[in-house]
């Protein structure tokens, strides 16, 4: 019987079951069940993308030191407050999926952020539709050492300076910069700066730019690999998924 096998067995198959799955389900088994359930071992990662019921009273019962992996897209009812009070517990955070909270009341990320950021184990970063000021971003790069995928696509509140005297022109691992639709970023001149970072190795998603032949002849003429490395997030897509199950 399955009751047969140790709990950290039992955890183990419990993380292949979705979250609302064990919440829903699984713990109104047996009282072994619910312990094991809320045991942190079962929530290395907490995947509640989409679900907009979702409070931060709520994350603090399944948000333990040990989460690697957290995906919150489109939970409108969190607070950037509470979330940052809630993720500040994470010790080996490694993907962090927050697109568009803070959305609905335009609320911007606050700078109690870049205390989560500073573990440095962060792989993967998806800030899509937030607030973010220019000062936030300037720090990511500092504050993630070994990020390889930023997403920060609808996000206006980044200066078109910031994007170009960026620390990430240095840093060594970024692969992936999503500005799509960003206004200050599709500018010829900026597009020009952002294919400069790690190095000129970084790849770009800048969607919604309304570039001409010139003007790609003109980032050509400065980059001479940069429509290799212009390409949309679909692109990317089996990159994204192997870096994720990469993840130990």
């Amino acid at each position: 019987m399955i009751n047969a096998l140790p709990d950290l067995v039992l955890a183990l198959i419990f993380n292949f079951l979705s979250d609302t799955e064990r919440i829903r389900t699984a713990t109104l088994v047996c009282r072994r069940w619910y312990d094991v359930i809320h045991s942190s071992t079962v929530w290395t990662k907490v995947d509640f993308d989409f679900q907009r019921r979702i409070t931060s009273d709520i994350l603090e019962k399944f948000i333990y030191a040990g989460t690697r992996e957290v995906f919150l897209s489109e939970c409108h009812n969190l607070e950037w407050k509470d979330l940052c009070h809630v993720l500040s517990r994470c010790r080996k955070l490694e993907v962090l999926v927050l697109a568009w909270i803070g959305y609905r009341k335009q609320t911007a990320v606050p700078a109690q952020f870049t205390e989560i950021l500073n573990i440095g184990h962060l792989r993967f970063l998806q800030l899509s539709h937030c607030k973010i000021t220019s000062s936030l971003f300037g720090m990511l790069p500092l504050q993630c050492p070994i990020l390889e995928m930023l997403f920060i696509d609808g996000c206006q509140d980044i200066t078109q300076e910031s994007y170009e005297i960026s620390p990430f022109k240095q840093h060594e691992h970024l692969k992936l910069l999503c500005v799509a639709y960003n206004r200050e970023a599709l500018s010829v001149h900026c597009v020009v700066e952002l294919l400069k970072y790690t190095k000129s190795k970084v790849n770009l998603d800048i969607r919604g730019n309304h570039f001409t032949q010139d003007d790609f002849d003109h980032i050509t003429q400065e980059h001479h690999d940069a429509l290799d490395r212009i390409k949309e997030v679909d692109d990317y897509q089996h990159m994204i998924t192997c870096t994720l199950r990469g993840l130990p």
